[in-house]
């Protein structure tokens, strides 16, 4: 392991004094970075963390903050959406590179994995196995960060917490360009206590096949709350980015920190109850903001970014939800019969949603185009109804 002074030396350090940044509220985009507190060149931290590619609503991003202790490799941001709120505890990938030709991130192995027992598979696999997870060791970065994130969810009264592990391919680190390693956010959720104990569940906002080697973390990070971290072994999809098409336009998908940030905005509104992870696919937060038509079977179109799925208001995406969930059953009731309406009724939804990115415009839009669909069809049946009560006829009276 290197010295904190040779690992100082050997990775590029951000210009910021180790100091809190604030986003101004009135901020709509992380590209005005001219109000942001305490940063002599603002636009160079927004780059490096590469806030302005993010798919978040910015202004639910409240502050970030540095710890002096660690050479800025890792930090604190906090997400505030009328009070509802959220800390990540992220890892400064663009303050870290890989060291290839040693096989070395920050001194430590990239291979990460029991190297006497390669794992078969790719701990991303579909065909993945329990065994191949267990062989995963973690980065001391990461057991800090995991250690850090329990710690303040035990200590305090929040339900959720959001932190960063190494992204992981065939149980080793995966290294992007410019020796960047890449980087994953999950959600921590606190079950309530049973025996003055609470179980920590790890929910994972793409993939929980990504995530669920942190269950190796039993024994290792410890509190005296904790009962056990949980993971789930399945290959379960909560929300799919169609070909990595992420970032903050309207018709770009979310990525793995906001989807993350929405599911805790979900968890900490529900009422405290214990989480069945094997069953969590049916959870209603999980159904609300999955764009997988397996999770969420009123999905009317899986190949168009219906962002208002994953708002940060979860009484706003519970309300699109109810609508969408009567539209999809009225698509399915007349498809058979009624292949023009059908086709009109998708058509305008796919419209409405391509083009208004005001969310409360669409439910509104939306509720219009459902009653139109009513009035025609109604009408439609009444007509077919006269004909049926002595209406047109081929023969001679």
């Amino acid at each position: 392991m290197k010295s904190n002074e040779e690992t100082k030396n050997q990775f590029n350090t951000l210009d910021i004094g180790l100091t809190n940044i604030n986003l101004a509220k009135e901020d709509s985009d992380y590209i005005h970075l001219n109000k942001l507190k305490g940063v002599k060149d603002t636009k160079q931290i927004h780059e490096k963390l590469n806030l302005h590619k993010r798919s978040i609503t910015p202004d639910t991003l409240k502050e970030i903050v540095f710890e002096e202790s660690e050479q800025g490799l890792y930090y604190k941001e906090y997400y505030d959406y009328n009070g509802n709120k959220v800390t990540r505890l992220a890892i400064n990938y663009s303050n870290i590179k890989a060291d290839l030709d040693r096989k070395k991130i920050l001194g430590e192995s990239t291979d990460l994995i029991d190297t006497t027992q390669k794992a078969e598979k790719s701990v991303k696999s579909s065909q993945y196995k329990l065994e191949d997870a267990e062989k995963v060791v973690h980065h001391s970065l990461e057991v800090k960060l995991i250690q850090q994130a329990i710690s303040q969810l035990l200590d305090r009264a929040d339900k959720t917490i959001l932190v960063d592990i190494f992204a992981r391919e065939n149980g080793a680190v995966k290294v992007l360009k410019d020796y960047i390693p890449e980087t994953h956010t999950v959600v921590l959720y606190k079950n309530p206590a049973k025996e003055e104990k609470h179980e920590i569940w790890v929910i994972d906002p793409s993939n929980f096949l990504f995530s669920s080697h942190l269950f190796n973390l039993n024994g290792i990070v410890k509190h005296e709350l904790l009962s056990k971290i949980t993971t789930l072994h399945k290959g379960l999809q909560i929300y799919t980015p169609i070909k990595d098409n992420t970032g903050p336009y309207p018709d770009q998908y979310r990525d793995c920190i906001d989807i993350a940030e929405k599911l805790a905005f979900g968890l900490n509104k529900i009422k405290a109850s214990t989480i069945d992870i094997k069953d969590i696919k049916n959870h209603d937060v999980i159904k609300m903001i999955s764009n997988e038509p397996d999770i969420d079977g009123d999905i009317i179109f899986k190949n168009i970014p219906v962002r208002i799925k994953q708002a940060s208001d979860i009484k706003q995406v519970e309300k699109f939800n109810n609508i969408e969930k009567v539209m999809s059953k009225n698509i399915q009731m007349t498809k058979k019969f009624h292949i023009k309406l059908t086709d009109f009724i998708k058509n305008a939804y796919k419209e409405i949603i391509n083009t208004e990115h005001d969310y409360s415009k669409i439910e509104q839009k939306l509720l219009n185009l459902n009653q139109e669909y009513i009035s025609v069809l109604s009408s439609e049946l009444n007509s077919e109804q006269l004909k049926l009560l002595g209406g047109d006829t081929i023969y001679e009276e």
